[in-house]
């Protein structure tokens, strides 16, 4: 089998034709070259691993390299953040209204509980209101540039809901808990100490990984299965945003209609695969760590599969 076909695949979606021809068919050439007349396995080997890595560094240097030099090209890139920003406040409203309105005591101000609800709805509105502030914002197939630019905005969206789901979520229900227990005193409740057992959302990062130690020492795998999952899910929820958009951008889709319904299909299929993850985790079948990274590693499994299958990407223009 001759090496670099896939790499020349995926090359051919992220880089230009200039970078393509110049750079990396020919450091494509030397590696089938050398591979070829490598004497031993383990020379082949080694040429491989040197060759990939090479030949990705400049893929990755194409990836993270953006020009948008057209009209088009930023008021589309424009439009889709608009909608982005613009879905992700909806669907936060959305989630926090009903329980700020339903369960808020009557002695806690708006603000107070909202705050603490906040966390919460925004760890789940980031990757849903990307993924259709992209369906709803681009009218036909996503340029290269746009393409690369939109997801270095879903990678920074990342960041920020990586942010949100490790210190933001337990802040906020820790806090909930507080003005909760606060109000069972205002009711006449005798409560001396609040000092209830800190739940999985509750707990930080390195609360979960010292909880995680502690039940492996006391011989309670199970619950440290359980804890471990937690751990890694936060991780893997924060990156849904860009595994979603991944398969936006790589699908051959040219109208807005069957993209609105792509993002929904994605969305479901986050869902699904979560709580087979979770079911997996909980009965042995999976290792914690790939059950709460399954939705991510089969939806960026598949962008990379379409990208590399579909051909060169065809410039398309964004109405």
């Amino acid at each position: 089998m001759i090496p670099g076909r896939a790499l020349h695949r995926l090359a051919a979606n992220i880089c230009s034709e200039k970078t393509l021809e110049r750079v990396v068919e020919p450091a494509i050439a030397d590696l089938q070259q050398e591979y070829c007349g490598a004497g031993n396995l383990a020379t082949r080997v080694r040429i491989l691993l040197a060759g990939y890595v090479a030949i990705l560094k400049v893929i990755a240097m194409c990836a993270v390299s953006v020009s948008l030099e057209s009209a088009d090209e930023r008021r589309a890139v424009a439009r889709t953040l608009t909608w982005s920003v613009t879905i992700v406040v909806l669907i936060t409203a959305l989630l926090m209204v009903p329980p700020l309105y339903r369960h808020r005591p009557p002695s806690v101000r708006g603000w107070e509980i909202a705050t603490t609800l906040l966390p919460q709805a925004l760890g789940l509105a980031i990757p849903l209101g990307v993924a259709f502030g992209i369906a709803f914002g681009l009218g036909a197939r996503a340029t290269m540039s746009i393409a690369k630019m939109l997801l270095l905005c879903a990678l920074a969206a990342s960041v920020l809901n990586f942010g949100v789901l490790a210190w933001g979520v337990p802040a906020g229900n820790q806090a909930f808990r507080e003005v909760t227990f606060r109000e069972l005193r205002a009711r006449g409740y005798q409560i001396a100490v609040i000092d209830l057992p800190k739940g999985y959302s509750e707990m930080k990062l390195s609360e979960l990984r010292g909880e995680i130690t502690h039940h492996l020492a006391d011989g309670q795998p199970r619950r440290a299965r359980r804890l471990t999952f937690s751990f890694h899910l936060r991780f893997a929820l924060a990156a849904a945003t860009l595994a979603l958009v991944s398969v936006l951008l790589a699908a051959p889709v040219n109208r807005r209609g069957w993209r609105v319904a792509l993002a929904f299909g994605a969305c479901c299929a986050y869902w699904v695969l979560m709580i087979a993850g979770d079911f997996g985790s909980r009965r042995g079948y999976l290792m914690p760590p790939l059950g709460a990274w399954l939705p991510n590693v089969v939806l960026i499994a598949t962008a990379m599969l379409i990208a590399s299958w579909r051909g060169p990407a065809q410039a398309g223009h964004s109405r």
